[in-house]
């Protein structure tokens, strides 16, 4: 694959240790605009392994989030031909893992939802997130306490910064623990 740094966008990396006393470590890289992810040896002479289905680490699985083809994928690390795909009613944006579930979060900004899967083989559900409470999920990370948080679009212009029905506690005017 020829990546045209003016329109393929390579975006997000995610390195992979390796495992085993011979195995090298690798480094998986998002062409955002080309909805591919490549995988490189930083020892071998080819960059240009392609993978169709950025991304976070799971032990051996990377989850990654295609935001025009609106497609979230679960790759595992040691067998590529082992993967899932979930097409999305919106632009999946962020993706997060709960650390202690391991369930898969993903905001998806253009339909106000956020994706979530648990870490079953199964097919996901779309949580949404009611005008009423606000809108536009534009970030989610895995928390040091145990939770997964979630961001909401809001400020003077747009928004509301609230976020229903799982709301537990709110930190910021726009952060909210959303499972614990």
């Amino acid at each position: 694959m020829d990546c045209d740094k003016s329109v393929s966008g390579l975006h997000g990396l995610a390195l992979h240790p390796g495992s085993g006393t011979n195995a090298s470590s690798t480094v998986w890289a998002t062409v955002q605009f080309d909805n591919a992810m490549l995988l490189i040896d930083p020892k071998g002479d080819d960059i240009n392994n392609q993978f169709t289905p950025k991304g976070y680490q799971d032990h051996s699985d990377i989850f990654s989030r295609f935001r025009t083809s609106r497609r979230i994928v679960r790759i595992s690390i040691s067998n590529p031909n082992d993967h899932q795909v979930w097409a999305v009613s919106g632009r999946p944006i962020f993706i997060a893992i709960h650390p202690t579930s391991g369930d898969v979060y993903s905001g998806l900004d253009t339909s106000s939802k956020i994706w979530h899967y648990k870490n079953d083989g199964g097919k996901g559900e779309e949580i949404a997130v009611t005008p009423k409470q606000g809108s536009t999920p534009v970030g989610l990370i895995a928390g040091a306490d145990g939770n997964a948080w979630v961001v909401l679009l809001g400020d003077t212009t747009s928004g509301t910064g609230t976020f229903w029905p799982h709301q537990q506690r709110r930190v910021h005017r726009e952060v909210y623990a959303l499972f614990s």
